[in-house]
């Protein structure tokens, strides 16, 4: 696993030094440099996703200006996989206790809501569901980290797919 990290980070400092443009770009490669230093820390993370996803969503608008509506929705969709993501992090987090702490509850619940809407689908109601009634609402968590990331990544995959096949 450490090896694989390594290898991804190498191939996201190639990354950097390639991209073009974006004002706010030296932030966001501190940013990454912090990350690299101390891969643990969550919120770095978090802060450089979302800057991440602001320049998508400035691309995005740009090319529907120009004439590219099939990008329409793709940093909303980006975002949500994002959620998701977090989503999966914090339930594995919170998994290791016995009951979900206060502030991860929090947490969760937000995303769940941002996640919920008429078309999210089935399998993510369920999922919401079964979270809300094991983990983040529970007297006592009934899911292990394991199972909690074992729930949440095939949702992750689908929907990383739907991005890749709509940008293909």
């Amino acid at each position: 696993a450490a090896a694989q990290r390594l290898e991804v980070a190498s191939h996201i400092d190639r990354l950097w030094q390639e991209w073009k443009g974006e004002e706010n770009r030296p932030a966001m490669r501190a940013l990454w440099q912090q990350i690299r230093r101390n891969p643990a820390d969550f919120e770095p993370h978090c802060i450089l996703i979302e800057q991440l996803l602001e320049s998508i969503h400035v691309l995005e608008l740009r090319l529907v200006f120009q004439g590219n509506p099939q990008v329409s929705g793709m940093c909303e969709a980006c975002r949500a996989l994002e959620d998701l993501g977090r989503l999966r992090g914090l339930a594995v987090r919170a998994a290791n206790f016995e009951k979900c702490p206060l502030d991860m509850q929090i947490q969760m619940r937000y995303l769940c809501l941002r996640l919920t809407d008429p078309i999210s689908g089935d399998s993510l109601r369920n999922l919401i569901e079964h979270l809300e009634c094991n983990l983040i609402d529970a007297p006592r968590v009934s899911l292990a980290p394991a199972e909690c990331y074992a729930l949440i990544t095939p949702i992750i995959d689908e929907r990383l797919q739907g991005i890749r096949h709509s940008i293909a």
